[in-house]
């Protein structure tokens, strides 16, 4: 089967996200199956090919940001559709990767993998104006002789593309039963059209040699340092666990994003927070993947407080390596964990919950230990190549056999 996957994101040039990071394995696996993989993702500079032995294609194409690479990446599609057709093409919700390709060529099978669009995304950023705010705003709007009309975030055109993307798609995959579920409510969608299978996952030797028995007393955060990843609730839960366990430390790994204050970083806004208990916190900035063995190597507990997540992939990762979890119950994860038995499943934005959860995990090795040990067992059964495959080409079929010829 030739296969089409297509997104801005694709590591390592424009992002190791979620997206990037799913995208690095399935085209590995993909090919390795004896499939034939061709990727289009961005790049800030010109196009570029790069054949990899045994791979995917990578076909690198110039575009100003994300949300213009559906309509750059065009040209180069159609002239390598032209070569040689592809039998399927999997785009993204996030940004509508693949939309245009799909209006262009409405022959050609088309899957859209749910991530989370970024309208769903932005509106969990967004904070509502408090009544001064409003009044300044419409005062001033007024002196201007204009009315202010607020567009809400989903009807803006950026996010209908991302809806048009998955309503016109041939497939929709969701990598969890909490996306395929929103999906329906935000897309206006029939259940029945969604396939829920997850992401593989496949650990590094080095994750699965860590022993589940360790004892370092830090709590690490993996992930981008902003709002939606549940960062504040984390940084609000530190006093009480530092009060419980005062040998604590805290670890925050991951690329730090905006702060709900303006011209702040979330860095800065954490630490202004942690008044009196900045000595307690360490924020690496990211990490290079290579380095993640040894980071989760010297954590007895990942905290994973997120908002919402698609699937939640650094409980995979943290599952692998045999540590202590606590996630929230809201999205992916909790699937993941299977609802708790692999790890401790908390309500996303309350640092007290939070807290007390991890305080357990701390105080308890034995409970932390046989959750991860369950853990990884669950990571190597449920998310491995071969099962993942098998879906993954399943659903690649059913897009063939439902696209109109």
């Amino acid at each position: 089967m030739r296969i089409c996957l297509v997104s801005h994101e694709y590591p390592p040039e424009t992002g190791g996200g979620g997206i990037g990071t799913y995208l690095l394995q399935i085209g590995s696996l993909l090919c390795s199956a004896g499939h034939a993989v061709e990727v289009f993702a961005g790049t800030a500079g010109p196009d570029t090919t790069t054949v990899t032995a045994g791979g995917p294609v990578l076909h690198r194409v110039s575009a100003a940001d994300s949300p213009g690479f559906r309509v750059s990446v065009l040209p180069a599609f159609a002239a390598a559709h032209s070569a040689r057709p592809f039998d399927v093409v999997e785009g993204t919700d996030f940004d509508a990767s693949a939309l245009e390709i799909k209006r262009r060529f409405p022959g050609l099978p088309c899957v859209v993998k749910l991530h989370t669009p970024r309208f769903l995304i932005d509106e969990m950023h967004s904070r509502l104006p408090t009544t001064a705010q409003r009044i300044r705003i419409l005062a001033g709007a007024l002196r201007r002789g204009r009315f202010p009309r607020e567009v809400p975030i989903r009807s803006r055109p950026e996010a209908q593309a991302e809806i048009a993307a998955v309503a016109e798609a041939d497939e929709i995959a969701a990598p969890s039963r909490a996306i395929g579920a929103a999906a329906t409510t935000w897309a206006t969608l029939d259940p029945a059209r969604i396939s829920v299978f997850p992401y593989p996952y496949v650990p590094s030797p080095e994750l699965l040699a860590i022993p589940a028995g360790t004892s370092t007393n830090r709590i690490t955060f993996i992930g981008r340092i902003e709002l939606r990843k549940g960062v504040i609730d984390l940084a609000d839960a530190i006093a009480e666990v530092h009060r419980s366990s005062p040998g604590v430390r805290f670890r925050f790994v991951g690329r730090e994003m905006p702060s709900p204050v303006a011209g702040v970083g979330m860095r800065a806004f954490l630490e202004r927070r942690l008044v009196g208990l900045r000595n307690l916190v360490e924020f690496t900035g990211p990490v290079p993947p290579e380095e993640l063995a040894r980071i989760l190597s010297e954590t007895d507990v990942v905290a994973a407080p997120s908002h919402w997540e698609s699937f939640g992939l650094v409980c995979c990762e943290a599952l692998a390596a045999a540590r202590g979890v606590v996630a929230s119950a809201n999205g992916g994860m909790a699937e993941i964990l299977v609802g708790g038995r692999c790890g401790i499943l908390v309500p996303p934005r309350q640092p007290g919950s939070l807290a007390a959860a991890l305080i357990r995990l701390l105080k308890t090795p034995a409970l932390r230990q046989t959750l991860g040990e369950a853990g990884r067992r669950h990571v190597l059964e449920a998310y491995g190549a071969e099962t993942v495959l098998a879906a993954q080409i399943a659903s690649y079929r059913r897009a063939i056999a439902r696209c109109p010829a």
